[in-house]
């Protein structure tokens, strides 16, 4: 009883030790591109603040000297070039010029590059690349005001970083040439911060936090008592330290004018009150989030203007300020606290309030500090979800091949007994059952595509008859009929069968649940042509476009833009990714999706798939399994009864068989064949051999030796891209798992030589 429990809690502690090394490797990845960014913008606030100094004054009047010439794109400045009573030549240096030889030597002395730029310029340096000339244009159409992104320069990694700015009073001596009048937005101030060093600062401390775990995690299996001690002690101290860095980080002068500018500069709300609780001072950011100007503000109750609430409950929070100016100690909100603002918004917030004291230990005042923390929320939510997919796809992905493996056992010996089968009855069951695992087949590609993604497996087809089996397959034991208008002479798609289907079965179980008393479901399909520039996202060319309508409840328009977003779901145990999943899908067959609804009418859903082009002689795949030929064939797969699967089909087609379970044995075969002269005249091989050799090691081997013998790659990992571009791998042609006799006929028949 004693191990059974050692053994329990050993194993919550191995749980709660790898989750917990789990959320901190995320934060350090979290935490160190807000430090970089962070740095970024505080550099950009200094090249800022310095330019207005230098606008202030006018510019500076330097010496001309070897390196230091007159400006060139200040000519039409008057009093460019001066000179001194004491015969000293002195030239102009505008606040643009100032900060762009500052930025220089920075770069030089700091390798952080500063940049100015505009869409119009006086010195040729300051012209934008594509990156900046984007962001200039979007800038003067207000559409944003800073921008940053994450790029290679000159093969280092950066964060470049970007702001708007505007002409100010003084701005016009220089730019005004330009035609630029106050407030407008005339070009940008940017920076390329180097990247190396947090990367590096990053990996360490994921070294570093690894390492700890590892630790923690053999120190508890050891003694788990103690373990659990030492942990709650730490634990202890990181508070305490944390509380005392709040309590440093809060502290303030008494001096009101610099306490006004350093607010202005802080990137989280601040709010100080009198000891009633009226509010003082409100820095920009503060305002924004609350909805309330200083002006406004000022004099009321912190209690009116700050109004919080718990996010799930909806009851009102305990403001900070009144319990710092009862306590004398720092406050924190509690988590799960939304901030409301005058226009109604609402903002989760992180928050500390905390008492002003003077050097002489009298508290006057509260400073209220609280950060937006709504968009990395919703940034950790999706880490989050992003990391359970990924587990579930490794394990769903795991489930479809060894299921493929078992179908494919089913499916072969199916196929066998239907072709040895005199009995009509018998016959008719055999073929019933041989739809049946087909569709068995179709729903485990769709399990491979939910677990990997990835390109899709490409074939012609018609979507007639596709669409019309795979919609009355969804619909089976609905209460909701379905009509069909779908032409005979609709174009010819290149399609992946599996993925399309799957987007097919998104879009009618979202009507069937927007239904639920029933009704109706109108599916159309038809022929259409896209000229140059017709539409937003398709390119010219012909499409057959498919029309999903329902008679159900309709979707709102304030979740319209939404209902693409990965997550995105208004249904209790929905996991958004039906919709999301279906736009990718679209998106890489080379078409488009969108939707009409009306609220109490229904919704349509159209979406456009690429026709072909050119004439195209098609041909349904044959059904056949009629094939002749002779020679010595070989198979590689670590499964006994697939083995004697393929075995039998191939010698009914007058093979001689030699079966391998991996890679060595497949080699060793090969090589035996070549010096017995009895080569083969194929190869089929299991892409993967757990613990072994699989299919792509081996066909590397092979190809030293024949870079011609055909080889035929086969895997229950349909998305697998070996299995989507064999020719790329090295393979003459790939088949999915399961097949049965006559897909692999065909795959025989496409390439190699037979007798008719």
């Amino acid at each position: 009883m004693i191990n059974r429990i050692i053994l329990i809690v050993g194993f919550i502690w191995t749980l709660m030790v790898g989750l917990s090394l789990f959320w901190n490797l995320q934060y350090i990845k979290i935490d160190g591109m807000e430090r970089a960014y962070s740095e970024a913008k505080a550099n950009i606030n200094k090249d800022r603040t310095f330019r207005r100094w230098a606008t202030e004054h006018g510019g500076v009047y330097v010496p001309i000297t070897k390196t230091q010439g007159s400006v060139e794109w200040l000519s039409h400045v008057p009093d460019r070039d001066v000179v001194t009573l004491d015969g000293k030549k002195l030239t102009l240096l505008n606040p643009a010029s100032m900060l762009r030889q500052i930025m220089d030597r920075y770069a030089a002395d700091y390798g952080i590059r500063g940049r100015i730029t505009g869409l119009k310029f006086l010195n040729p340096g300051n012209a934008p690349d594509s990156w900046e000339k984007n962001q200039l244009i979007s800038f003067t159409a207000e559409e944003k005001k800073e921008v940053w992104e994450i790029a290679n320069i000159n093969g280092q990694p950066h964060l470049r970083y970007l702001r708007a700015m505007y002409m100010e009073p003084g701005c016009e001596k220089c730019h005004g040439i330009l035609g630029y009048k106050i407030g407008d937005m005339r070009g940008a101030t940017g920076i390329n911060l180097p990247l190396t060093g947090y990367y590096q600062q990053i990996k360490n401390a994921e070294i570093n936090t690894s390492f700890s775990h590892s630790a923690i995690w053999l120190l508890g299996i050891i003694g788990i008592v103690w373990s659990s001690l030492l942990i709650k002690k730490a634990e202890t101290k990181r508070r305490e330290e944390e509380y005392k860095r709040i309590l440093a980080e809060n502290k303030i002068s008494s001096e009101k004018e610099r306490l006004q500018v350093t607010l202005k500069s802080i990137g989280d709300g601040v709010i100080t009150t009198d000891l009633s609780g009226n509010i003082v001072v409100m820095n920009p950011i503060a305002e924004t989030l609350t909805g309330w100007t200083q002006s406004e503000a000022q004099g009321k109750p912190v209690e009116e203007v700050f109004k919080i609430i718990n996010e799930f409950t909806r009851m009102p929070r305990e403001n900070p300020v009144k319990r710092a100016l009862q306590t004398g100690k720092v406050v924190e909100l509690e988590n799960h606290t939304l901030l409301l603002s005058k226009d109604g918004s609402e903002r989760i917030i992180a928050d500390s309030g905390a008492p002003i004291i003077d050097n002489n230990n009298n508290t006057y005042g509260v400073v209220l500090v609280f950060r937006d923390m709504t968009e990395k929320q919703k940034l950790l939510d999706s880490i989050q979800r992003t990391t359970k997919l990924e587990s579930l796809g490794v394990l769903a992905g795991g489930i479809a091949h060894d299921f493929n493996n078992l179908l494919g056992g089913i499916f072969g010996y199916i196929d066998l007994g239907l072709n040895l089968s005199t009995d009509e009855k018998v016959s008719e069951y055999l073929t019933k059952a041989k739809s049946t695992i087909d569709r068995a087949r179709g729903l485990t590609q769709q399990l491979l595509t939910f677990a990997m993604g990835g390109a899709p497996i490409k074939k012609v087809g018609k979507l007639k008859p596709f669409i019309k089996e795979t919609v009355i397959f969804a619909l089976s034991g609905s209460n909701v009929k379905c009509n069909f208008q779908i032409p005979d002479d609709l174009f010819l798609c290149e399609f992946d069968k599996n993925q399309i289907g799957q987007v097919i079965d998104n879009l009618i179980i979202n009507a069937l649940q927007a239904m639920p008393t029933g009704g109706t479901i109108d599916i159309t399909a038809n022929n259409c042509t896209i000229k140059e520039n017709e539409h937003s996202f398709l390119q010219e060319g012909c499409y057959v476009k498919i029309s999903i309508k329902d008679t159900g409840t309709g979707i709102p328009k304030d979740i319209l833009s939404k209902i693409f977003d990965p997550f995105f779901t208004t249904k209790p145990k929905g996991h958004g990714l039906g919709l999301a999943s279906s736009y990718s899908i679209i998106n890489k067959h080379g078409g488009c999706i969108d939707v009409e609804t009306e609220i109490g009418v229904g919704s349509i859903f159209h979406f456009a798939l690429p026709a072909l082009k050119d004439n195209f002689n098609f041909e349904t795949p044959s059904e056949n399994s009629h094939y002749s030929s002779e020679g010595n064939f070989l198979i590689m797969d670590d499964e006994e009864i697939l083995l004697e699967i393929i075995s039998e089909m191939l010698k009914s087609f007058g093979y001689s068989v030699v079966c391998a379970k991996n890679g060595s044995e497949t080699i060793s075969c090969f090589k035996d064949s070549l010096n017995s002269g009895k080569k083969f005249v194929g190869m089929i091989f299991d892409l993967t051999i757990p613990g072994a050799m699989g299919g792509l090691e081996t066909i590397g081997e092979i190809r030293k030796y024949d870079p011609d013998i055909p080889v035929f790659v086969s895997s229950g990992y349909s998305g697998d891209p070996v299995i989507a571009n064999p020719k790329i791998y090295g393979f003459t042609d790939s088949i999915k798992k399961p097949f049965n006799k006559s897909d692999l006929a065909n795959l025989l028949r496409k390439n190699l030589i037979y007798k008719s």
